[in-house]
């Protein structure tokens, strides 16, 4: 995990950079995370640099500077537009 990977870093130490690589690095076995996958680890990240920041642990949230996923809308089979 992202923690594991980036133990005993300074909040200093961990760049946009950082964050962007784990977000959409490969899965576990191998394969690329979708859009979803990539938000989600984001959206968890972040929430994590919030919740640190609130507690006065860091003074910045990296996640901030990283873009989220474009992910393209699409209706379900089951309803259809007219």
């Amino acid at each position: 995990g992202f923690f594991a990977a980036n133990e005993g870093a300074s909040d200093d130490a961990i760049t946009p950079a950082i964050v962007r690589a784990w977000c959409f690095g490969p899965l576990m076995n191998g394969a690329e995370p979708s859009g979803s996958t990539v938000d989600a680890r984001l959206s968890c990240l972040s929430s994590f640099f919030r919740y640190a920041i609130s507690q006065g642990a860091v003074a910045r949230n990296p996640c901030a500077a990283v873009l989220r996923s474009a992910r393209k809308v699409t209706t379900p089979p089951a309803l259809t537009v007219w």
